[in-house]
Parts: structure tokens; C-alpha cells; sequence
């Protein structure tokens, strides 16, 4: 086992603002001991860190009362360290898979950290993937992988065969349309793929079913379930949680399913009760629930979907190391697209613009950087979803 300190390159900028800089002394301890991914600290955390310390205050991050879930959070140096700078959080939720020891060693980096300020914030919880797919869809693939970060994959597993085939449909009706980038503009302080570039925009078939829709029978299985699906996120965010066919398949499902949790069952027309208890011990009502909170979370995630209250969706910010596993990229904005949400990349304003990509599978070894992709759920129903999607975001 070792531990790991936080680092921060040079070349970027660490804070959009005149705040102080943001306290990085949380210490982690990875381990290869476990059968998943979550044992590492992967690059995309530590670039996450940078862009939530340089845009908190612009994408609404720092406001009163945020409730923010951690998807596939391993170590968790990521979420520990928001919770340990946003001091007025009501709720930063780290959640793992429970296979594999990765939740337990999760907890017990959390429990390493416990006395330091702002962590008295923090929950834990198991988060399995395979309740939250479209009927039809990947929760064949997702019952093989296992759930949780990267579906309980190893770091170079299966690279699905299909996204090739995708990518160059994908690629000739680009060619053909000649469309514009991302429908939405984005927040203060960020800048986006540009509309003209080479970004691509395209019309995706509507999924066989919804993700949302197994929200009901999450719930019903599982108690850790039941409490994710019924709180109301203000942020669901993540970081380099594709590594294998499974989790490139889920992820994006599981992102939409959560970005709606709380908000009105829109399969059944039920109300899910709000998550009365935190891991913590402690309880307290979420700013974001009031009129005000919810115009400001509507202002800070451009969301373009709501639940039936017409409460915005939440904000899902996922930082990602490009170019590993190149097919597995093209894949999950492919499944991104099938699950209703709309994907660019975004960056702090004063952060140096990344350089032309090549096309998917140009290249050998391609250049891996570290990006960060804010997702917008898409309006639509759950049984259709006619979906945009922006891929690639080669400028």
C-alpha cells in the first residue's frame, strides 16, 4: 500500500477567482490488493480537482446546502477533497461497488480522514450499476462486469467491438450534415468545444428503454439503493471510470438515473420521499430544495430536462484520461447519446486549449490528456429518447 499526496501542474491555473486556494492535505492509500480499479488514484481525479478549484463558484459548486454524489470513487481522494473545501455542503456521497473490497477500502481511506474540517460531510453507500440499465440494454454486459467503477473491470480489459462500426457511421453522417457543436452555452468562467470546429452534433436512435425506469426495482433491492435514488443531487461527477465494455455501456445510464433521482418518478408518476438519513449520523435540508437554490442549480448546469415538479436535473461533470482505450471513448459517448444526455468538454477559461485530436483510430498510440465532460440530461420521456450528441470534440 501506499499513500497519495495531491499534485497540481505548474502550467494550470489553480482558481478562477480571488478565493483562497483550495486546502489539498487529504492522504489516500491505494492499494493492488483489490479485484477492480478503485485500488489507484487515476490522472482525471487529480485533473478534476483543478477544474472544480478553478470553477466551484461559477458552476454553483460552492453554494449552501449542495448535495454532491461521487460515482465509482476508489480511494476517494476526489470527493474528499471537495468535501474538505466546500465547508457548507449538506452532503459530498462517495459510492463504490461493494465486490471486490473497493467500498471497504473506500471507507477506510474515508474513516483515515475523518477529523479533518468539512468531512464531517461525508457519506458512503454501494452503487451497483446493473439496477440502474434500460430493459434490453447493457444489464446483461453489466451482470458479467459486476457493477461499480468500471464494472468491477480490470484496467485493460475488453474493448467493445462494436465502436469501430459506430464511430464510422458516426463519422460519414458528420461528414454528410456538417453540424454545429453543443446546443447549450456554457457557464461563466468555462469554455466549451467551439460551435464552429469539428465538433459534431448528431440525431442518435432513441434507447429500447429507459435507465430510469429501474430506478423502482433499485430501490425495492437494495437499502444503499433506495437512499441514492430517493435524495436529490445537486452534482453527480466521477472520474476515469471507463476501462471495459460493461462500464462504457452503464456509466452514462447510471448518470442519467441519478441526475433525476428525487426529482418525480417519471415511468410511475410516483414521489420519491426525500433520503431522510445520512451516513454521517447528521441531517439538514439541501438549499438547492428551495425556489432560490433551484433557479441557481438551474442557472449553473444549463440542464435542458427536469422531473415532472420541474426541478433541474443535476449537474454531471465526469473527468476522463482520453485516448487510453480509444474505442472505449467513442463508446461511451455512443451510449451517452442512447441514454439521453448531451456531452461536450469543458475547461476553466484561462486553461490552454488542448491540441487538434486525430480521428478515432488514426493513430497507434495515440496522446492521452485529461479531460473533463460536463453531460446535460435531454428532454424526453423515459420509453423514447431522441438524443443529440457531441462527439469527439476535436477543435
Amino acid at each position: 500500500m501506499a499513500d497519495v499526496p495531491h499534485r497540481r501542474q505548474a502550467t494550470r491555473p489553480r482558481r478562477g477567482s480571488d478565493g483562497p486556494a483550495w486546502q489539498r492535505d487529504v492522504r489516500v492509500t491505494t492499494t493492488t490488493a483489490l479485484t477492480t480499479t478503485g485500488g489507484t488514484v487515476w490522472g482525471a481525479a487529480h485533473r478534476a480537482v483543478d477544474f472544480f478549484e478553478a470553477c466551484a463558484g461559477d458552476i454553483g459548486l460552492a453554494r449552501p446546502g449542495v448535495r454532491i454524489l461521487e460515482l465509482g470513487a476508489g480511494c476517494g481522494l476526489l470527493g474528499l477533497t471537495l468535501a474538505r473545501n466546500l465547508p457548507h455542503a449538506a452532503e459530498v456521497c462517495l459510492t463504490e461497488q461493494a465486490a471486490g473490497g473497493a467500498l471497504d477500502h473506500l471507507r477506510a481511506n474515508v474513516a483515515a480522514n475523518a477529523g479533518m474540517p468539512g468531512l464531517g460531510a461525508v457519506t458512503t453507500a454501494a452503487c451497483d450499476w446493473t439496477l440502474l440499465q434500460a430493459p434490453g440494454g447493457s444489464g446483461d454486459a453489466g451482470r458479467r462486469g459486476g457493477g461499480g467503477e468500471a464494472a468491477g473491470g480490470e484496467h485493460a480489459a475488453d474493448q467493445p467491438q462494436a465502436a469501430a462500426v459506430a464511430v464510422s457511421a458516426i463519422a460519414a453522417a458528420a461528414e454528410a450534415a456538417a453540424v454545429a457543436a453543443a446546443a447549450s452555452a456554457a457557464p461563466v468562467g468555462l469554455e466549451t468545444t467551439p460551435a464552429g470546429g469539428a465538433a459534431v452534433q448528431i440525431a442518435a436512435a432513441p434507447a429500447p428503454g429507459a435507465a430510469a425506469c429501474g430506478g423502482e426495482a433499485a430501490a425495492a433491492a437494495d437499502p444503499d439503493m433506495a437512499r441514492l435514488l430517493s435524495a436529490r443531487w445537486d452534482f453527480v461527477i466521477g472520474s476515469d471510470l471507463v476501462y471495459n465494455e460493461a462500464g462504457t455501456h452503464m456509466l452514462p445510464h447510471v448518470m442519467r438515473a441519478l441526475a433525476l433521482a428525487g426529482r418525480q418518478q417519471r415511468c410511475s408518476g410516483q414521489q420519491q420521499p426525500q433520503a431522510g438519513q445520512r451516513g454521517s449520523g447528521s441531517s439538514g435540508s439541501s438549499a438547492a430544495q428551495t425556489p432560490r437554490g433551484e433557479e441557481a442549480a438551474a442557472e449553473a448546469c444549463q440542464s435542458g430536462s427536469s422531473g415532472e415538479e420541474g426541478l433541474p436535473a443535476a449537474c454531471i461533470y465526469y473527468a476522463h484520461t482520453k485516448n487510453r482505450l480509444p474505442a472505449c471513448d467513442e463508446a461511451f459517448l455512443v451510449q451517452a447519446a442512447a441514454a439521453g444526455l448531451a456531452v461536450e468538454e469543458v475547461r476553466e477559461a484561462a486553461f490552454p486549449s488542448p491540441p487538434p485530436s486525430p480521428p478515432p483510430f488514426t493513430e497507434l498510440f495515440p496522446e492521452m490528456r485529461c479531460l473533463v465532460y460536463r453531460a446535460t440530461v435531454l428532454p424526453g420521456g423515459c420509453a423514447a429518447r431522441g438524443a443529440a450528441l457531441t462527439l469527439g470534440l476535436r477543435e
